[in-house]
């Protein structure tokens, strides 16, 4: 998927490839002593083990882990060619010589704003819906309207936020806007108050710098940002049942709250699989509910206005790709902690790591 073609960029801030791995394996040419492991049965266990850390930039001050269910651990290959070389990739600093900086701009005019809008929740919502497409229209039809006094006493510039970074997505989606994307995402920038609240709004407006970095290279390390959002959600007790932890909350907020930790949890487990690094939440210590399967329209501050989706013949919804999406993360995550875990590949045997495959 995108996040897998990408998570390596993100996560090495754009980082270039090793260039003295044959070096880095040959200082423990030794293996006689390694006791028997699971993953011995290839005799790529020690050498994994060994080169996990590996410096990726000449101007790191650490190396950078990479486990070994890392589609980017070299650990994997090492073995079959010591010698070959790597394509090294042009780092976001090379990238940034060759073109200036984008400038702050001004929202889009209007026809242009909502063509935007509508490739992002046509390309983007569906797979990960962490706002709330009625509100988000609230906002746009609020922030275009003449007649606003966004001068008054108590107005929040949090829409603004939100406005310049779903057109800036969607704006690396369309042809001939993507020097747009990059004003947009300046612009945002200027309404980054909204990272301090402490509450689903900055989840949210972290989940937009996670979708930004999903599609260009100028935006942070998906690793970092997946982190922050999914450690904001634990701090909120996102990853608990609402009927327990939040039964205060009205049924749009529940029904947020869901999915912006699924979403969250969803693009951490991703990019940890693929850099073979720990989850950032064990699976066991989830036990949130699954968003519910209805269109956004039908959920409101009052209530759900139409029955979820609980049957595969009934039509999809706008929740029902994401949905299926979030239980193959979550699968996904229990096969990661259970059989991919560098410390659990090196401390069972045999018969256990296979009883564990079934109990899968």
């Amino acid at each position: 998927m995108l996040e897998g073609r990408v998570a390596g960029l993100q996560s090495h801030d754009n980082a270039t490839p090793p260039q003295s791995t044959s070096a880095a394996a040959s200082n423990d040419e030794s293996t006689s002593s390694i006791p028997y492991t699971p993953e011995g049965r290839d005799g790529t266990s020690d050498l994994s083990s060994r080169v996990g850390m590996l410096d990726f930039r000449t101007t790191q001050t650490e190396p950078q882990y990479l486990g070994s269910s890392s589609s980017f651990a070299f650990s994997r290959i090492i073995n079959l060619s010591l010698s070959s070389n790597l394509p090294t990739a042009p780092t976001l600093a090379h990238l940034s010589d060759r073109r200036s900086s984008p400038s702050p701009c001004l929202l889009p005019d209007y026809d242009v704003a909502v063509k935007l809008s509508d490739a992002y929740f046509k390309h983007i919502h569906p797979q990960y819906p962490f706002l709330h497409e009625p509100t988000f229209r609230t906002w746009e039809a609020m922030l275009y309207d003449s007649s606003q006094d966004f001068t008054e006493t108590g107005f929040s510039f949090t829409p603004l936020f939100f406005l310049n970074m779903v057109y800036a997505v969607a704006a690396l989606l369309l042809p001939n806007t993507q020097s747009l994307a990059g004003q947009l995402y300046i612009s945002a920038q200027l309404y980054t108050d909204v990272l301090s609240k402490d509450n689903i709004e900055s989840i949210q407006a972290l989940l937009c710098y996670a979708m930004y970095s999903l599609r260009s290279l100028e935006g942070p390390s998906l690793w970092k940002i997946s982190g922050l959002a999914l450690r904001q959600c634990i701090e909120l007790g996102y990853h608990r049942g609402v009927k327990q932890f939040a039964p205060a909350a009205n049924l749009l907020q529940q029904e947020m709250r869901k999915r912006v930790f699924w979403v969250a949890q969803g693009i951490d487990c991703t990019v940890a699989v693929r850099l073979g690094r720990p989850l950032g939440i064990p699976p066991q210590e989830i036990d949130a509910e699954f968003p519910s399967d209805v269109d956004d329209s039908a959920i409101t501050d009052t209530g759900i206005l139409d029955s979820p989706r609980n049957h595969s013949n009934q039509p999809t919804t706008s929740m029902s790709t994401a949905i299926h999406v979030f239980k193959l993360r979550h699968l996904w995550a229990r096969i990661h902690t259970s059989l991919f875990s560098d410390t659990v590949r090196l401390s069972i045997d045999d018969h256990t790591y296979h009883a564990r495959i079934e109990q899968l």
